[in-house]
């Protein structure tokens, strides 16, 4: 038996080396295109960068395409055009097992109108959009990176299932899904809702209603307007200078969530039921059942089911 561990070992390392892709990288795509009279780009696919930067003066969509892949005969990027609007093919995924499978290089960089509908998706790489507006925008990254910026729209719907996902200065609505990785969101002008089954959510400066639910991970939230619905079933969920409302219901299942409002407590009524779980209302505190009558407007209402939830005023 321990004459066949030294064989086994070197059949390995002669397969693996026969296996893998040493191959130089070969001018697969270099491509540089106008398209006239576009008011849609949707992106699907690859692990290559892909950008997209408006201009408030342009009238046509200037594309440039590069790729270079270890394999000769590897598929190039493809534009395919459909009435108004562009379709942008990337090729097969890059992955841990790419020493295999072929080592891509590459970009898709567009620029194009300010006002226009963007439907990317693109599994690993880096995505970064600057300056567009549109009714609706979208945007999903399987892994990598997506940075978006300077968008204006009635609706911006953005997932990431892995890698980091960021949005800075956003005006209109947005609605956010991390399955892991983490996801950032800044400056907005508009209501927020998030959803986080794992890894990291941080959200700061909104001016609007922001709403969300954590499965497990960590979620922070600084310097809004007013918080919503909040509620997490595991993990960690604090919250820092967050307006509370008419609006505000906050519920743990598990876990812990610590609010610090940027009000006085003492200008609402609260209603909370608990079953296992820790609760703290400002001076108040307890494993049993809450309410707090200060005479007001509104109502807080939540839940403990267990865990801890803690909300504190300024």
């Amino acid at each position: 038996m321990r004459r066949l561990i030294p064989i086994f070992g070197f059949v390995f390392t002669v397969l693996t080396l026969y296996a893998c892709d040493f191959r130089p990288l070969q001018l697969i795509t270099d491509e540089e295109h106008t398209f006239e009279g576009v008011e849609e780009i949707i992106v699907r696919g690859g692990a290559l960068e892909v950008s997209y930067v408006g201009d408030e003066g342009a009238k046509s969509v200037s594309a440039s395409a590069y790729l270079e892949s270890s394999q000769p005969n590897a598929e190039g990027i493809s534009f395919r055009r459909k009435g108004n609007r562009l379709e942008v093919f990337l090729p097969g995924n890059d992955s841990p097992l790419s020493f295999w499978t072929g080592r891509t290089k590459g970009h898709v960089h567009l620029t194009g109108p300010k006002t226009i509908r963007l439907d990317l998706e693109a599994s690993s790489g880096v995505v970064e959009v600057t300056n567009v507006s549109g009714e609706e925008l979208k945007f999903d990254v399987s892994s990598g990176k997506m940075l978006l910026q300077d968008l204006d729209c009635t609706t911006l719907k953005i997932s990431c299932s892995s890698g980091k996902l960021e949005a800075v200065r956003v005006a209109g609505n947005v609605e956010m899904r991390v399955s892991s990785g983490m996801g950032i969101l800044r400056e907005v002008a508009g209501d927020v809702y998030f959803k986080g089954s794992s890894g990291s959510v941080q959200i700061k400066e909104v001016a609007g209603l922001v709403s969300g639910a954590m499965t497990s991970g960590k979620a922070t939230v600084e310097r809004v307007q007013e918080l919503g619905d909040l509620s997490i079933s595991s993990g960690y969920l604090r919250v820092e200078d967050g307006g509370i409302g008419k609006d505000t219901h906050l519920s743990v299942s598990s876990g812990l969530m610590k609010v610090r409002a940027s009000q006085s407590l003492s200008e609402f009524n609260y209603d909370f039921s608990v079953g296992s779980g820790y609760l703290t209302i400002g001076k108040e505190s307890g494993s049993k059942d809450l309410q707090i009558n200060n005479q007001a407007e509104h109502t807080i209402k939540g839940s403990v089911q267990s865990g801890k939830l803690e909300l504190l005023g300024r």
